[in-house]
């Protein structure tokens, strides 16, 4: 039986992701990151425009510091005409004792959303840098009503048995049309941008 052990799992991002810091002060990160941003960009890292987006990335890393499981939280930040788009938080999962379809199935069991009247959640295999990757889709109805909201939940399931562990990676987008347009994105960061680190390195 493999103990859980937390997998040294390495995210390499490209320029639509912003890294949360998920200890120091929130501000002086928002501040920084903003900097970053703009330098990279070309604008101006001082003025109206870096305190308005060090105000945006301080709200929104707040609120990603709330999930107290992750190890990492990124923000999809495209550029300043889209905004945040969405907040991916890489969460480990402890499955010592389980292996094979018995830790897959208890990864899911985290990762589906469990509501009365739900579709069953579209589950996808990928082939990742970090290994297979089971990608999960649901779609999630808000209320009861005919034209009620409905939001498309996301999650990424790795499973590292040398280390009794799972690692989910879970962001959901509140408009199906936006979904759609960033799913690639968030299927790319999964396939290429996740790896593990070998042994030595």
């Amino acid at each position: 039986m493999t103990a859980f052990a937390l997998p040294p799992v390495i995210v390499d991002y490209d320029a639509h992701w912003v890294e949360v810091d998920l200890r120091g002060d929130v501000a002086q990160w928002a501040q920084r990151a903003a900097a970053e941003v703009l330098t990279r960009s070309g604008e101006p890292a001082r003025g109206a425009d870096a305190r308005q987006l060090a105000k945006l990335f301080a709200a929104a890393g707040s609120i990603a510091r709330r999930a107290q499981d992750a190890t990492i939280s990124l923000l999809l930040y495209p550029g300043p005409e889209f905004g945040v788009r969405a907040i991916a938080r890489f969460c480990p999962v402890d499955l010592s004792g389980q292996a094979g379809d018995d830790a897959w199935a208890g990864l899911e069991s985290i990762a589906v959303v469990s509501l009365p009247g739900q579709e069953p959640p579209e589950i996808t295999g990928l082939d990742t840098a970090a290994g297979p990757c089971r990608r999960v889709r649901q779609l999630i109805a808000d209320g009861d009503q005919p034209e009620r909201p409905v939001s498309e939940h996301l999650a990424y399931l790795w499973l590292f048995p040398d280390y009794g562990a799972g690692v989910i990676l879970a962001t959901a987008f509140s408009d199906l049309v936006q979904a759609g347009r960033w799913r690639p994105v968030l299927d790319d960061l999964a396939t290429t941008g996740v790896t593990l680190r070998q042994p030595g390195e």
